[in-house]
């Protein structure tokens, strides 16, 4: 009597066991698309800044994921920090 429950039990555990598995390498298949950007430098040193001083700064960044990187919006912390991008598009590998 004891084994008849249990095998109903032991094919509801493997089913949910299988089933998390499946899911687990659905999300790992979904990341592989993904686009990732990676910065060559996240810091810069502004050197000397004062009141009619003109520093620049540039962030290099790739493309590591397989996606297509989408730009959307970029905010700023400053009013004087201005911002360009050439392309809001880029497709993994390539440098800006």
């Amino acid at each position: 009597m004891i084994r008849n429950q249990s095998l109903p039990i032991f094919a509801l555990l493997s089913i949910v066991f299988l089933h998390i598995i499946g899911l687990q390498k659905s999300a790992s298949s979904a990341e592989s698309i993904l686009p990732k950007i990676s910065f060559k430098e996240t810091v810069c040193d502004l050197g000397e800044v004062g009141q009619g001083t003109k520093n620049t700064c540039e962030f290099r960044f790739t493309n590591t994921g397989r996606g297509l990187l989408k730009i959307g919006k970029i905010s700023r912390t400053c009013g004087g920090t201005v911002f360009h991008l050439d392309k809001k598009e880029y497709t993994r590998g390539l440098l800006k």
